[in-house]
């Protein structure tokens, strides 16, 4: 995994990453990460109930599904909201005994066969993610909220969250899986790292985390395309978001096929 160190600097500048070509000379981004190995990654199946939203900062939802990578091709916007995105709402807005589910954004990742190698050409598809990270900040959350409910100010007075929901398209995955951190072993004042990803019509701030031994890593090996992982990036209510990543599965190794997989990320409110 690649995490970021922890260095003086960042207690007098900000972290960013340029999703556009700047001027020449102009770095992309301030921050490189670094490569960390040896990280233990425990293997949740057969224990999935023993883990929660409230105590660790994800939980594993079954979903009814059959999407494809191949349906976000050939699919209009209706047609994807009728068949998964209406679906999963519904589903997640029960699986959280929430009020309210606002989906918001997804992305549809297929790694090349020469992943993690970059070729330098331009995918069809998003890659896996090596870094780890946190989708959101509170600030951006807030920001959010307001922008996607602008008739609706009472939304900031409730509980509201960010939720990624992270599904294979193809199963079982064992290339590259999903490995999240428990959230309760994460010290947000000390190990989140806030960084700007700037858009040439804007920015969203994120999370970089740095390394640490008391961070407890699990994924669930096999995982289906029934099978979800429900992870909270933000909370009103002040809970620390879930720290992601994909690894490389040296269980997997030398195996051909890659991963296909979609994260959709959610507004979630709450009544209380």
């Amino acid at each position: 995994m690649y995490l970021l160190d922890r260095d003086p600097l960042w207690s007098t500048l900000k972290p960013y990453e340029l999703k556009f070509d700047p001027p020449p000379g102009f770095p992309k981004s301030n921050a490189v990460p670094r490569k960390n190995d040896g990280i233990v990654v425990k293997d949740i199946r057969g224990r999935e109930a023993d883990f929660s939203i409230e105590k660790n900062g994800f939980a594993i939802m079954g979903v009814d599904s059959d999407i494809t990578v191949q349906d976000f091709v050939r699919c209009d916007g209706d047609e994807l909201a009728k068949r998964y995105f209406k679906p999963l709402a519904d589903t997640l807005k029960a699986f959280l005994r929430a009020d309210r589910i606002q989906i918001i954004d997804f992305k549809v990742r297929k790694s090349h066969p020469d992943f993690p190698i970059s070729t330098g050409e331009n995918y069809e598809f998003s890659q896996p993610a090596t870094l780890l990270h946190i989708d959101t900040s509170p600030a951006t959350t807030t920001e959010l909220v307001s922008r996607f409910n602008p008739e609706s100010p009472e939304l900031l007075t409730r509980r509201y969250q960010y939720v990624n929901v992270w599904k294979p398209l193809t199963g079982p995955v064992r290339s590259w899986p999903l490995a999240v951190c428990d959230s309760s072993t994460v010290n947000a004042a000390k190990d989140l790292q806030a960084r700007d990803i700037v858009f040439p019509d804007g920015a969203l701030e994120t999370f970089q985390v740095h390394p640490s031994s008391a961070y407890k890593f699990y994924y669930l090996s096999q995982q289906q395309t029934d099978e979800t992982m429900v992870m909270p990036q933000s909370d009103s209510a002040g809970l620390t978001g879930v720290p992601h990543t994909a690894f490389p599965n040296p269980w997997a190794a030398g195996e051909t096929g890659g991963r296909e997989s979609i994260e959709s990320r959610a507004l979630v409110y709450y009544k209380d």
